[in-house]
């Protein structure tokens, strides 16, 4: 659209107007404290999350992309998941009772909140109930993590079910010396986040480690109308996204063993769900929602010498969560309400025995999982749900060679896992990469994965029937081409990717008509999905560019030919940066969404594929160092959407008129480390 030509024009302009207006350019390097991110992109190693070994990114055999601190910072993202909408391939929604989730390349719509696994320092944090993190852990802050690691694609051959179209890897912030860290950011909206963090040393072999965030928005003002689904009258209404969240990491190690304990509490007031379903829930674009989650887990590491490790991990999850949509503010006020509350506590052990052979030409891993997932209660059905078990053993192995100089590299894994509730599963993955020379790669990737049933999707609630003990899990199938180049200043890659799931778990036919449902969750059908990724980086002098396109076609092939159509066809994501001299630098993100309709409503069909309109959001950052002695101070500014377009994005769910979006935000920030 022609209005959104201009924004990217002017956001380009403004970082070339500024730059030269600074004093000249020499050649001198620049100080260790100042950020270079091409260098960040280039030289980053993908820890365990895509392969259990630290590796360069040309030898991982899955798309996996980490993200800093420092990236997500700049992008001035708020929440969790804020940090990977960058990524190429993932595209984030609000979706309900405060939740945003990622969904990744396509795939996207009412059932599919639960299609990605989430993990805290190696914890898996999906539970039984939704098979979801996002119902327990709405929002693990962002001042409490140093990176994010992300798979695009399938991760059950490495972690068992919920790996089934995404990975993310959350990992807990720490430091190498003792240290003292403290910010805090104010901005429009009422906005605010606060947080220390600290490394110390007790003893010789023992060190402390802790992070504390307390963050929080008072009303966001996002337009919301709607046609009444009682007399189809228009209402004009605004959903205020107001939320408080707390996030606590405490972690004590002591030699090669650590002891770590995970909380965050979120709670959120009127924010989105699923839409004006029907007279049955008369408000209920509205939606309120509280989440907890409690984690301790215990690691170690161990040498067995002959170059054997075994890594350990014991871990105890409990989350709770209570949501209400239908009744808050909004018109009209006081309608239905339907109330969703859960409490799940998970434990488990995970042992991985790792060794390199031949210098590291060769790498095998082999494992064993056992999980025990309860729900201890779950109240949005007819008859209470209780002490509700699910039990898990898994075995997995991962064999990568690289063979004919290292001009070739095999990788082989799977993994079996026997449930007692539905019986066994084995999700394989191969990956060939040709290597011409140390900084490219071609990759041939394949990886299978499931997702079992949840007790939401087995069990009946107030108007949809579970699927019960017929459910069976998910699978998806999918197979990549990948080129990646990389170079001291620049970097490239090109991926094609094809998936197709089968015995989708979604919405079906109900036994008998309405009442009591108005339909059914099954296995019921098959989709496809088909994609190119592109992704370059470039660094000149004091400039930095960088940027992704990602193209994504995805239909339902049954039981009948339909498009899914919330997902953008085109998600494109460009930046700039300029580092000035005395420590100041710049930066714009641009973020560009087309192609995006209305979600297909199982409840409210009257206004499903929808077109809407193309989303152009450009965000600012500039921010300055200096060091005070031994202290160093960092002032920054994020202006997010800055030419206040307030675009609204294809959903989740079957909202009328799309998800609306905030508009401008401005944030400013300090930050000193002691």
């Amino acid at each position: 659209m022609t209005h959104h030509k201009t924004p990217l024009i002017l956001s380009c302009l403004l970082v070339a107007f500024v730059s030269l207006t600074s004093r000249a350019e020499t050649d001198e390097p620049l100080d260790d404290f100042i950020d270079r991110p091409l260098e960040e992109l280039l030289n980053i190693r993908v820890s365990s999350v895509a392969s259990l070994f630290e590796e360069d990114e040309l030898y991982v055999g899955s798309s996996v992309s980490k993200v800093t601190e420092k990236m997500w910072r700049r992008q001035g993202a708020e929440k969790t998941f804020d940090a990977i909408e960058h990524v190429p391939g993932v595209y984030v929604v609000d979706y309900m009772y405060g939740q945003s989730v990622p969904t990744f390349r396509g795939f996207i719509g009412g059932e599919q909140y639960n299609s990605f696994l989430v993990l805290i320092d190696g914890v898996p944090l999906n539970n039984y109930a939704s098979s979801s993190s996002t119902y327990g852990t709405v929002n693990f802050a962002l001042g409490n993590l140093q990176s994010m690691e992300v798979i695009r694609g399938p991760g059950s051959a490495l972690y068992g079910a919920d790996a089934f179209n995404g990975v993310v890897s959350l990992n807990s912030w720490s430091s190498d010396q003792d240290t003292i860290q403290g910010w805090a950011e104010g901005g429009a909206f009422g906005y605010w986040n606060s947080t220390v963090r600290f490394r110390q040393t007790l003893t010789d072999n023992i060190s402390f480690t802790g992070a504390y965030t307390s963050s929080g928005t008072d009303d966001e003002e996002v337009a919301a109308s709607f046609h009444s689904s009682v007399d189809g009258q228009l209402v004009d209404d605004e959903i205020a996204n107001k939320y408080k969240n707390f996030t606590a990491t405490n972690k004590l190690k002591i030699d090669d063993t650590e002891m770590s304990f995970y909380f965050s509490e979120h709670h959120a007031d009127d924010g989105f769900t699923i839409g004006e379903v029907s007279p049955l829930v008369a408000n209920g674009l509205h939606s309120n929602g509280a989440g907890r989650m409690k984690a301790l887990k215990l690691s170690n590491s161990l040498d067995l010498g002959n170059n054997w490790q075994l890594d350990s991990t014991l871990f105890h999850v409990e989350d709770t969560f209570i949501g209400r949509w239908g009744d808050t503010a909004g018109e009209p006020v006081d309608a239905t309400s339907l109330v969703f509350q859960i409490e799940n506590n998970r434990q488990g052990l995970n042992l991985r025995f790792k060794r390199p052979f031949a210098d590291s030409r060769i790498q095998v891993v082999v494992g064993y999982n056992y999980d025990l997932m309860e729900v201890d209660q779950f109240l949005a059905m007819p008859d209470p749900v209780e002490n509700e078990q699910r039990e898990m053993h898994g075995f997995m192995g991962q064999l990568d060679a690289r063979l004919f100089d290292d001009l070739l590299q095999v990788i082989i894994g799977g993994r079996f896992d026997h449930y007692t509730d539905f019986g066994d599963y084995f999700a394989p993955r191969l990956a060939l990469i040709y290597h011409p020379n140390t900084s490219s790669a071609l990759k041939l990737l394949y990886g299978n994965a499931f997702r079992s049933p949840s007790v939401l999707e087995k069990t009946n609630n107030l108007f949809v029937e579970g699927g019960g003990g017929e459910l069976k899990p998910e699978e998806v199938d999918t197979y990549e081409l990948i080129w990646q180049k990389m170079a001291p200043s620049w970097r490239y890659s090109i991926a094609l990717y094809h998936s197709e799931i089968t015995k989708e778990i979604g919405f079906g036919d109900p036994s008998q008509p309405f009442p009591p449902y108005f339909v059914k969750w099954d296995n019921v059908g098959t989709i496809k999905s088909k994609g190119v990724e592109l992704e370059g980086s470039y660094q000149y002098r004091q400039w930095s560019f960088d940027g992704n396109l990602a193209h994504n076609d995805t239909e339902r092939t049954e039981p009948d030919d339909d498009d899914i159509t919330a997902y953008p066809s085109i998600i494109v994501n460009l930046g700039v940066r300029y580092q000035f001299p005395d420590n100041i630098s710049a930066g714009l993100n641009n973020m560009y969404l087309r192609d995006m309709k209305t979600d297909e409503g199982d409840f409210s069909p009257a206004y499903t594929n929808e077109d809407l309109p193309s989303l152009m959001r450009t965000d600012f950052h500039l921010s300055w160092k200096t060091k005070m002695d031994a202290k160093q101070l960092e002032l920054y500014m994020n202006v997010m959407d800055m030419f206040d377009n307030a675009d609204v994005k294809g959903d989740i769910n079957s909202v009328e008129n799309g998800k609306g979006t905030r508009g401008r935000k401005f944030v400013i920030g300090a930050q000193m480390d002691f």
